[in-house]
């Protein structure tokens, strides 16, 4: 894990997840191998802030819910141990 500084922190905690993946996608092109690293541990540190939390993830990820609202209750109930997460 690398260490930012605060302004890198600063300035990558302001930008939401569409941001973040056209400036990765950038740094990708440029070869900017440091932007590119610090990008990825930004998304990693959002995701494994919002884990047991499907709906934050989604909202990372900007992926839609295709189960109903039954479905995922269902899923919660057969696996209990999603709550200890």
């Amino acid at each position: 894990m690398f260490q930012l500084s605060k302004f890198e922190t600063d300035f990558l905690g302001t930008k939401n997840i569409c941001e973040l993946k056209e400036l990765w996608l950038a740094a990708r092109y440029l070869d900017i191998k440091s932007l590119d690293l610090f990008i990825a541990q930004e998304i990693a540190t959002r995701l494994i802030a919002a884990v047991g939390d499907d709906k934050k993830v989604r909202e990372i990820v900007n992926e839609a819910d295709s189960l109903s609202e039954q479905e995922n209750n269902k899923i919660r109930e057969e696996n209990i141990w999603l709550k200890y997460l």
